[in-house]
């Protein structure tokens, strides 16, 4: 089965398989499997800033600062190819697009997980 998790996995990931949308499709909301993905693509970002950003803004988002901006950096390029491996491997995408794809995902996603972010902190 194809799920979104693998070796930058936080507590708290979700299982965002193709097969769990298919399963779910009597729903009256079906979930955007591409957004699933980008919404998974920011939790691990952001689960991972919080260990290692020694800063925190306003609504508690973890803010890189010196050295730590290439640790972020390099997870984030991380996270992004995997899942845009798990998009190749979900018939989401081809290896062609699979990055663009991904780009889509994580920019669609961005309001959304904010929107979460802060409800998760009331």
């Amino acid at each position: 089965m194809n799920t979104i998790s693998g070796d930058n996995r936080h507590s708290g990931a979700t299982d965002c398989s193709l097969t769990f949308f298919q399963e779910h499709q009597n729903l009256p909301f079906t979930p955007d499997p591409l957004m699933q993905f980008g919404l998974q693509y920011h939790r691990e970002c952001e689960a991972y800033d919080q260990t290692v950003c020694s800063m925190k803004n306003s609504r508690g988002f973890g803010v890189p600062e010196g050295k730590e901006h290439s640790l972020v950096n390099r997870n984030a390029k991380l996270v992004r190819r995997r899942l845009a491996d798990e998009l190749i491997e979900a018939g989401l995408a081809t290896p062609e697009n699979a990055i663009a794809r991904m780009q889509d995902a994580i920019s669609m996603a961005g309001e959304p997980f904010r929107r979460e972010w802060d409800r998760e902190r009331r």
